[in-house]
């Protein structure tokens, strides 16, 4: 029978460091003043290549200006990553037992012409992975060996993705910016994989009919059936959560006033089932002098997927309008954000608590021109973990997670900005504790026990002790109980 635990054979995190230069065609106004950049990471492969996993993708930009012309435009823009994920010399990893996340950071947008731009961001990729350890006890056939065998908690953890497209017609002028999100509201395992439901969502900062600007909202229905990864046999009730991301899109204003749009977005899911198994926790030899080897590990024994929204709130003071002026007169025009996931912690009660941070970059207009600020607000997102609030103090809780930002509003309160955005949560926690288990148990055949003489004893056991520890005293199993004593015969 085969014995293991599981546990993270990867948790990788590493930083990209991406920069292109960028030169606008000349169908686009020339820059003036940078106002905003939207940035977006996208992971679209991921392959075994040697002893390592090679994960690319995307870096998606939108870049808000001020043209020469006056008014207020953008352009879309995407430089190429990647990352290598060191695999396991014992190898068992394949790309569906991978489960990651990507970040952007320290997003800069630099003017070196009318028509060039240098961008560069950080893509922060976290990649971890659950795998088993092979825990059979190594021990002599021919000796007369006993085992003492522990059941374990396990946990199994797949991943699937797809890419789809969705899109739909808004009444409107040609709109200076863009976002999109996806928001999924349900997902299910079905014999045919993972079906998934939602909306594609685009905000779209549009010129109205009075020569200012409004934000239009529009959405479409999103159904998919992800394929996904067998699971063994011996894995429970699976769970599954999906999440989405916008990849690209594409809007096409009408000279009927009608705007066509069409988002590709893509779709990660993550499959995880908890199961039981087996290990030698300790043993002895009945026959000879032994020698047992034991290892430490840290076993996963546990695990929930995490799908939620949580909304944001927050103020900022304006100190001054763009010329000057008292920043009271400023208007909300827009806003975006990206999110950060910093640590988990476990609260009394049975409770997870994810904290992050939420980097919200809003203009303001006033006076015909822009002003671009950005504020950080904090992202508590609390979860049910456990029906008992008192734990093993042993189980320590480890957390892989994102925050994507989906909207972000806000108006102007004399001169304080007060800020509202909404944030959702993908994720997975683990819980782990320490394992030990029986490496090897050599038997020393030239140092035999001495010879057994009949005889029976009456032993009565210190608090601490066992049945097995007077067993394994004794090298025998023919014990019995009697009014809490022990009756051992040899």
């Amino acid at each position: 029978m085969k014995q293991y635990v599981t546990g993270l054979k990867i948790n990788h995190s590493a930083a990209v460091e991406v920069t292109e230069d960028f030169e606008l065609p000349d169908y686009r106004p020339e820059i003036r003043k940078a106002v905003g950049t939207q940035c977006t990471v996208t992971k679209d492969s991921a392959f075994l290549e040697g002893n390592a996993v090679e994960v690319s993708g995307c870096v998606l930009y939108t870049v808000l200006y001020m043209s020469s012309e006056g008014g207020l435009t953008s352009v879309p823009l995407y430089s190429a990553w990647s990352a290598g994920v060191p695999l396991p010399e014992e190898g068992g990893i394949g790309t569906d037992d991978l489960y990651m996340t990507a970040e952007c950071e320290s997003v800069t947008c630099r003017i070196t012409g009318p028509r060039k731009l240098t961008l560069s961001a950080r893509v922060r990729l976290r990649c971890s992975a659950l795998g088993e350890t092979d825990c059979t006890a190594e021990t002599d056939e021919k000796a007369k060996i006993t085992l003492r065998t522990e059941e374990t908690a396990t946990v199994m953890l797949k991943t699937c993705r797809q890419t789809g497209t969705a899109g739909g017609e808004i009444t409107g002028e040609s709109p200076a910016a863009c976002r999109g999100s996806v928001q999924i509201s349900e997902a299910r395992i079905t014999p045919e994989g993972i079906a998934v439901t939602g909306e594609a969502v685009l905000r779209m900062l549009a010129p109205d009919e009075n020569g200012s600007h409004t934000i239009l909202r529009c959405r479409a229905p999103i159904s998919e059936t992800i394929p996904c990864p067998r699971l063994p046999e011996n894995a429970g009730t699976p769970v599954c959560s999906a999440s989405g991301k916008c990849a690209a899109l594409t809007i096409t204003p009408g000279e009927d006033g009608i705007i066509r749009w069409e988002m590709e977005y893509d779709l990660e899911a993550a499959v995880l089932a908890e199961g039981t198994s087996a290990h030698a926790a300790d043993g002895y030899c009945t026959t000879h002098e032994d020698t047992p080897v034991f290892r430490q590990t840290e076993a996963v024994t546990g695990g929930r997927l995490i799908r939620g929204q949580v909304t944001l709130t927050g103020e900022k003071n304006i100190r001054s309008a763009p010329q000057g002026e008292d920043a009271a007169g400023l208007q909300f025009l827009y806003g975006w954000g990206r999110g950060s996931f910093e640590k988990g912690e476990r609260l009394p009660g049975g409770r997870i608590l994810l904290t992050g941070t939420a980097h919200c970059t809003v203009l303001l207009t006033g006076n015909g021109d822009v002003l671009s600020e950005e504020a950080a607000l904090p992202i508590r997102y609390e979860c049910e973990w456990t029906e008992s609030d008192t734990p093993a103090d042993n189980r320590l809780t480890d957390c892989r997670c994102s925050f994507t930002i989906l909207d972000v509003g806000g108006h102007m309160d004399g001169n304080v900005l007060r800020l509202h955005a909404e944030a959702a949560c993908n994720g997975v926690v683990f819980t782990k504790e320490p394992c030990s288990w029986l490496q090897s148990l050599t038997c020393h055949a030239d140092r035999p026990l001495p010879p057994a003489r009949p005889a029976v004893i009456l032993y009565t056991p210190d608090p601490t002790e066992t049945l097995w520890d007077i067993q394994k005293r004794y090298r025998t199993d023919n014990i019995t109980e009697s009014a809490g004593r022990f009756i051992i015969r040899r």
